[in-house]
């Protein structure tokens, strides 16, 4: 791999985690929202068809056919889920050493 391709390399991982912010975070914020609203299915679909939208059309024009670069995108925007999975989490998930969750495993 030569230097110019590990850049595009790390520039597709970055635009991954970007990508997968604004997915999962859209994610997030339909989730939190959704009490609220009249209709809860049509806001659900509407946002998963808008954030797939967005995701596929940058991965489609961005990234191109090198499934190297998709496949760093890919990486990236599961390195931001797993962050956020853990980062909002509510606290009543929280597993402790003393919880009884934690002695089943």
């Amino acid at each position: 791999m030569e230097y110019g391709e590990f850049g595009f390399m790390i520039l597709a991982l970055l635009g991954g985690m970007l990508l997968g912010g604004f997915y999962f975070g859209g994610l997030w914020l339909t989730v939190r929202r959704l009490p609220h609203v009249r209709h809860p299915a049509l806001w659900m679909m509407l946002s998963l068809v808008l954030r797939s939208a967005v995701v596929l059309a940058c991965f489609y024009f961005l990234l191109g056919s090198h499934w190297e670069q998709i496949l760093a995108a890919l990486a990236g925007m599961l390195l931001i889920r797993t962050f956020l999975v853990r980062r909002l989490r509510p606290k009543s998930e929280e597993v402790t050493p003393s919880s009884p969750r934690r002695q089943q495993i």
